[in-house]
């Protein structure tokens, strides 16, 4: 086994942790915190990704105002970080690429990209034979208007990619069943739609099942009146654990 450390900026090191006096070591392509496959053949990670080339088309009259103005204009609210001058635009995919993941065989090699769906990926977690994973991302991230609502998605190994929800929820911590088949995870339902329902309260954070292959979503807590933490199966697959808040303790 290996243990990896991301310590220093921008670099990745590894330990061999049946080798304790083996010193530290990189694996080539690897540019984020690994994520190893259960058949250790290969490393997953998000790092942000080449920036697009947006085309640009300008007006004679857009050329001379570019010209004559050299300033900024700024409409997100923290514009600014100290220190490091002008923080990019985040609803610009070319001014601020977006984290996606990204292969890498175990032994080392070119990183190839799995996904290219210009917002940010979290939560990827390797299905139990290794062919695919499963993992969270916002499609409305770079709209400024839009409150947190990620949905699940499956990536195989070949690229291909699918949607697995699309209504509104917010889901995060995505965990395979023992035999791939089950995808378990944490949902709230999105702020901005609560605002449209016109509710006055919040709403209560369940853990929910969904078939590898898509359909309908099963919440499983809830007739549970807590607070659930990430979703985790257990050995025989019958089973999913997770912590629960009592009285403002885990």
């Amino acid at each position: 086994g290996a243990l990896a450390s991301d310590d220093e900026a921008d670099s990745i090191w590894f330990l061999r942790m049946d080798q304790p006096k083996a010193p530290p070591f990189h694996v080539r392509g690897v540019g984020g915190l690994p994520i190893f496959s259960p058949d250790n053949r290969w490393i997953a990670f998000t790092r942000a990704a080449a920036p697009p080339k947006m085309a640009r088309t300008s007006s004679e009259s857009d050329l001379v105002i570019d010209q004559r103005f050299k300033g900024h204009i700024y409409e997100w609210l923290n514009f600014r970080a100290d220190g490091r001058g002008y923080v990019p635009d985040p609803r610009d995919p070319e001014s601020s690429p977006a984290e996606e993941l990204f292969v890498v065989p175990s032994a080392g090699g070119d990183a190839r990209q799995l996904t290219d769906l210009k917002v940010n990926v979290h939560g990827a977690a390797w299905r139990p034979d290794s062919g695919a994973l499963a993992f969270t991302a916002n499609t409305h991230e770079r709209d400024e208007y839009i409150y947190e609502r990620a949905d699940l998605f499956v990536v195989a190994l070949d690229g291909r990619v699918k949607r697995l929800t699309d209504n509104g929820y917010n889901r995060d911590s995505p965990a395979w069943s023992r035999d791939g088949s089950t995808i378990a995870f944490r949902r709230v339902l999105g702020l901005s739609a609560v605002i449209a329902s016109g509710q006055d309260h919040g709403a209560p954070v369940d853990i929910c099942t969904i078939a590898a292959e898509g359909g309908a979503e099963k919440n499983v807590t809830e007739k549970w009146d807590l607070l659930p933490g990430p979703p985790a199966w257990s050995s025989d697959g019958r089973s999913i654990y997770f912590s629960g808040g009592t009285g403002g303790d885990d």
